[in-house]
């Protein structure tokens, strides 16, 4: 889930992913939000849709360090910290 309320400019363009019970993963891009939706462009798409915060998630943390992600952690460690 994301919260809205804690949304800030920095967060528009961050990559998240759509993540519904029994929904193929869908990976997308923050365009804008309001008080109830998140818009997010799927797939390269340049229609944003609106998306229930809900089932939404980051891709990658703020708090994970790239580097530590890329240059530390097996392949299997990565795929475990996406996943989650």
């Amino acid at each position: 889930m994301i919260d809205i309320s804690k949304l800030t400019e920095n967060d528009r363009g961050r990559e998240v992913v759509f993540d519904f019970r029994g929904s193929e993963r869908e990976f997308g891009i923050i365009s804008s939000w309001n008080e109830r939706f998140i818009f997010v462009k799927y797939n390269g798409s340049q229609q944003s849709q609106a998306t229930d915060p809900m089932s939404l998630r980051w891709s990658i943390p703020l708090d994970m360090d790239l580097y530590d992600v890329c240059n530390k952690l097996s392949l299997d460690e990565i795929k475990k910290e996406v996943e989650r």
